[in-house]
């Protein structure tokens, strides 16, 4: 119910609407997983059917993994989004705006193998920043305004770009949910180091490699 219930990217992925149904997007994540991600590109019939040979045995770690992620994922969704409505509007908003990129419908679809292993992690940031907000309100919104003017800014180039550059291929993007990582549960740790800083210096770098 969680997963048909999210609500399509504000910007990208007119296709990918609410309501899919999270078997059908599971075993596409899966396939794409084991004969797609990282390979070459299948260029005939004959070479999809030496992919499909050669690497069917392979299918029940990967799919075992990737569901178990993602049914702890929505498990940790539906917490959150049961806990929103009773957070101070300002965090709320803020929190709100990161799952509509983070875990938008069709989020298996779009999101690399990788980046999805890590959603157990930035959510269960999501919930430490929830827990703590009751304590210290006023430390939430200094960090909530660190973090931002840098999202505005990416979030912009984003729709500017018109999704030449996908959220779940930008280094950027992912060093963004990092960062906010770093910023609201620091303990949990991040998987490289993250700063205001490093983000302005790859901001610098991907603004350069978008004019070549």
């Amino acid at each position: 119910m969680v997963y048909r219930g999210l609500a399509a990217h504000p910007l990208l992925n007119p296709d990918l609407v609410a309501g899919r149904d999270l078997r059908d997007d599971l075993l596409d994540r899966i396939t794409m997983t084991v004969f797609l991600e990282g390979r070459e590109p299948l260029r005939s019939g004959a070479a999809f059917d030496a992919r499909i040979a050669e690497l069917r045995g392979g299918l029940g770690l990967p799919a075992l993994e990737i569901s178990r992620t993602v049914q702890g994922a929505l498990e940790q969704l539906a917490r959150i989004q049961a806990a929103l409505p009773k957070v101070a509007a300002p965090a709320a908003t803020d929190i709100r705006s990161q799952l509509a990129w983070l875990a938008p419908a069709g989020f298996l679809l779009t999101t690399p193998r990788e980046r999805l292993q890590e959603f157990p992690r930035y959510l269960k940031a999501i919930e430490q920043r929830i827990e703590k907000l009751g304590r210290d309100s006023r430390r939430d919104a200094q960090l909530t305004a660190e973090i931002a003017p840098l999202e505005t800014r990416y979030r912009e180039r984003v729709k500017a770009e018109r999704g030449l550059r996908p959220p779940g291929e930008d280094e950027f993007r992912w060093m963004l949910e990092e960062f906010r990582v770093s910023l609201f549960a620091q303990q949990l740790g991040t998987r490289a180091t993250v700063s205001a800083r490093r983000l302005g210096d790859a901001w610098i770098v991907r603004e350069r490699l978008s004019l070549e």
